[in-house]
């Protein structure tokens, strides 16, 4: 969405870094508001802005690397979860529990950084399709087995049940 937390100046000043150096780059803003977004004067031919979408999960399955530039206030962000279940390899701030949710299976950069930001996304656009496949399945992976409604309803029976055991003792 269209916030002052997600801190779209910083994503734009590394899309233009990123972009003097893999001109084949395209970015695609997804979001609530975005379409009023004040785009870079050099390079706006290079982005693509949808605005709020319901078809979130099928734009994601078509791009390459996910983005979460927020300088602050993020909790655990769902984007980022959201593109991860889809197979996406992320690039995301340090912020929140973005380090926890990526782990080694995508890139952390300090917040308000382009030129990290810029670097870290180049690292993932520029590795040859299977390799970014593959961290993208690995953090799909990660996603499915330990942050899915599956797996938070197994740990909730996981505790249920040792919760019930310390009672019956």
């Amino acid at each position: 969405r269209n916030d002052p937390q997600k801190d779209y100046e910083t994503f734009f000043a590394a899309a233009c870094l990123l972009a003097q150096r893999c001109p084949q780059t395209i970015f695609v803003v997804i979001g609530k508001g975005t379409e009023t977004l004040s785009l870079p004067s050099v390079g706006q031919e290079r982005f693509i802005v949808l605005g709020e979408r319901d078809d979130v999960q099928r734009l994601l399955r078509g791009g390459d690397v996910a983005v979460l530039s927020s300088a602050y206030g993020e909790g655990c962000p769902n984007a980022l979860g959201e593109a991860m279940a889809t197979g996406l390899v992320c690039v995301g701030t340090d912020v929140g529990d973005t380090a926890i949710l990526l782990g080694e299976r995508g890139r952390i950069v300090p917040p308000r950084r382009p030129e990290d930001l810029a670097a870290a996304l180049e690292d993932l656009v520029t590795l040859p399709s299977e390799a970014r496949q593959a961290l993208g399945l690995s953090a799909r992976t990660h996603i499915l087995n330990t942050w899915s409604q599956k797996a938070a309803a197994r740990l909730y029976a996981d505790l249920y049940e040792v919760m019930t055991r310390k009672k019956a003792q």
